[in-house]
């Protein structure tokens, strides 16, 4: 039969292995959706990567 300190130590055990794979689930799925945000940035600028910088818009004739 097991004793009280063998479960806790088991019990210790079990959690810190949930929190390793909670740990590497979200920086997967972070990075995952990071990938997915620049792939729509892209998509939606053909023109080339998002820089995040708006157009400044008609700034004038070159010359003037």
């Amino acid at each position: 039969m097991e004793t009280v300190e063998a479960k806790k130590h088991l019990l210790l055990v079990v959690f810190v292995l949930c929190l390793l794979c909670l740990h590497y689930v979200y920086h997967l799925t972070t990075g995952l959706l990071d990938l997915d945000a620049g792939r729509l940035a892209r998509s939606q600028n053909p023109e080339g990567h998002a820089t995040g910088h708006l157009d400044p818009g008609f700034l004038g004739f070159p010359g003037s």
